[in-house]
């Protein structure tokens, strides 16, 4: 769609919020434009951004874009690849971002605005948590409507299985609500599609006990040994079967080159949390131990140190794995010797995390998240400091990625074919014209999705 001046008059006369133009107010609008994570997307130039405080305020920015057959993304913690679209407006949804915890019923209802740190901050002191993921500056909304997995997915399962309810903006302006007991389908769908229906502008999920102190932490491992470090702690969780453990065996590139480490987390007795430390200490003897009793909230925080805002970023889906296989491992480190020099990487990650345990056992006909039966997901989301260098990180990323997807799980057969029309009927009743398109999306005029998996 081509630029073109568009009157907001009407849309501001409504609005508790603010929209941003550039033609009105060039410097707001770059500052919206570089509150996006990743560097690779700002080139893009959305027509204005509308602040939204009210689900009314919601409803009235659908209207006035479908009105006027204007382009709309959405986003709120801007991490997405899809915060921004040319010619789009862009409805930031980060003012929405109250959270409401009833500890009595063990409910939080969240703003989509919220980011993972908000929920944790008001959940756990009162020793309540829900799985989220594991860098505290996520968007929940975006987060959980691809499934979501984090830290706890082991114990708990993914965060959208712990979505008791949605409300959205679909594209008609109607606000909808979505769970068991209302809109049942469409509440099916949201966890793994949901961006596709509606905008959503609250989400309520279910709490759980937590210890006043998880035992958490890094291990940090020479890159010598670390092939071998990552081969004993795979198969050290694999032996105790205990589901209240995780571990993040991670990457993470300096300008000084890469460094290895193992993020651990036990959300058990602590007595026995430094048990199981201290054997897998044991066993792989780390050059570097951080691991420690702390608050939950503070272990999620504790690795945003990787993460860093505003680099140019190259990922692909990654690989989601049945098994964890040492040909795997050997690729990844195989991989990294591959790498560009670590000046032009810095800034990347390359994830190895734990799934499993309550993500396989919750039944995989309760959403159309496709991984359940996934015991690792394997993810490089590479970064570089330089633009120019995009292409030569992209390259790179591929060339790994695609020597690891002969383990990767695709859905497919009838079974997926089924489900993807269950989600497909979801989008011809509720976005027949395909209003919201930017985002992972099912075309409602396609009858099979193969594409799209």
């Amino acid at each position: 769609m081509l630029s073109r001046m568009v009157d907001f008059s009407p849309l501001k006369a409504v609005l508790s919020g603010n929209v941003i133009v550039k033609s009105e107010n060039a410097k707001d609008y770059q500052g919206k434009v570089d509150e996006t994570w990743n560097a690779a997307i700002r080139t893009r130039k959305p027509s204005a951004f509308v602040r939204v405080a009210t689900v009314e305020d919601v409803v009235n920015s659908v209207k006035f874009c479908v009105k006027n057959e204007l382009e709309m993304c959405v986003c709120a913690a801007k991490n997405s690849d899809f915060a921004l679209a040319d010619n789009a407006v862009v409805i930031d949804l980060s003012d929405m971002n109250s959270v409401t915890v009833d500890v009595e019923k063990k409910v939080v209802v969240a703003g989509a605005g919220a980011k993972l740190s908000d929920v944790d901050k008001e959940t756990v002191r009162h020793s309540l948590v829900t799985p989220l993921g594991s860098y505290s500056e996520l968007g929940v909304a975006g987060f959980t409507l691809l499934g979501g997995t984090g830290f706890l997915s082991r114990s708990l399962g993914c965060t959208a299985d712990n979505c008791l309810e949605f409300e959205l903006v679909t594209s008609s302006g109607d606000v909808v609500r979505a769970s068991e007991n209302e809109n049942p389908e469409l509440f099916w769908g949201m966890k793994g599609f949901g961006s596709n229906f509606g905008v959503v502008t609250s989400l309520k999920y279910r709490l759980h006990d937590i210890p006043e102190f998880v035992i958490g932490g890094d291990l940090y491992y020479p890159m010598s040994k670390a092939a071998s470090a990552f081969k004993i702690i795979r198969d050290f969780l694999r032996e105790r079967e205990d589901n209240r453990l995780a571990v993040y065996m991670m990457l993470h590139f300096k300008r000084g080159g890469p460094q290895a480490l193992c993020r651990f987390l036990f959300i058990g007795p602590p007595r026995e949390g430094g048990a199981l430390l201290m054997e897998l200490t044991d066993l792989t003897k780390p050059l570097v131990n951080k691991v420690k009793p702390l608050p939950f909230d503070e272990f999620q925080k504790s690795g945003d140190w990787m993460v860093q805002r505003g680099i140019t970023y190259y990922a692909t889906m990654g690989n989601f794995v049945e098994e964890l296989t040492d040909d795997g491992i050997d690729i990844i480190f195989d991989g990294i010797n591959q790498a560009p020099d670590s000046r032009i990487v810095a800034g990347s990650n390359i994830y190895i995390t734990s799934l499993g345990g309550k993500v396989k056992e919750i039944p995989a006909e309760s959403s159309p998240y496709p991984f359940r039966k996934a015991e690792y997901w394997i993810g490089i989301v590479a970064g570089t400091p330089d633009p120019n260098f995009y292409e030569e990180v992209k390259t790179w990323v591929d060339s790994m990625d695609s020597r690891l997807s002969k383990y990767g799980i695709f859905p497919q057969g009838p079974e997926a074919e089924e489900e993807h029309e269950r989600i497909r009927a979801l989008k011809v009743k509720y976005d027949p014209e395909n209003f919201f398109h930017h985002n992972l999306n099912i075309d409602p005029r396609k009858e099979t999705q193969k594409d799209q998996l």
